[in-house]
């Protein structure tokens, strides 16, 4: 059985916006009674800081990869809600071909190319942030090698 889960990464980014986002606001907040023309020219791009770290927030997800040599399963849980799962897969593994991570700029996807009963193919696109790499090979390598 292995488990993989990104819960030490989201928890330090979530501290590394909130102290971001209080940094941001303290500094205009100081800019603004000492300096107020500078202030006036630059508070568009402190509210756009602002707005994109509370973003980068609400987005943060926790995301959990078990396989337990028969099953596949793969949850992601918002981080204000603990109760409340977002997506969730589960899948046996004699219908799984092939699992792969597709990187992209933005996001990292686990691929999972699924054999149906009548031969059609279906390709599941699951999105796994902030992922430490050595798991997503990890990940990958345990599937490819067989050590299911």
């Amino acid at each position: 059985m292995m488990k993989i889960n990104n819960k030490s990464v989201v928890r330090f980014l979530f501290r590394l916006h909130i102290v971001l986002l209080v940094a941001t606001v303290l500094g205009f907040a100081v800019v603004g009674l000492f300096f107020p023309v500078l202030f006036r020219k630059l508070k568009y791009i402190g509210f756009a800081f602002v707005i994109y770290n509370i973003v980068k927030i609400l987005r943060l997800n926790y995301i959990e990869y078990e396989n337990s040599g028969e099953v596949i399963t793969l949850r992601s849980y918002n981080i204000f809600r603990k109760k409340y799962q977002g997506r969730q897969i589960e899948m046996p593994l004699e219908h799984i071909r092939e699992i792969y991570v597709q990187k992209t700029f933005w996001i990292n996807y686990l691929i999972i190319d699924i054999q149906k009963h009548n031969t059609k193919e279906v390709r599941i696109h699951f999105p796994i942030d902030h992922m430490k790499r050595k798991d997503l090979m990890l990940i990958e390598k345990t599937f490819t090698t067989g050590t299911l």
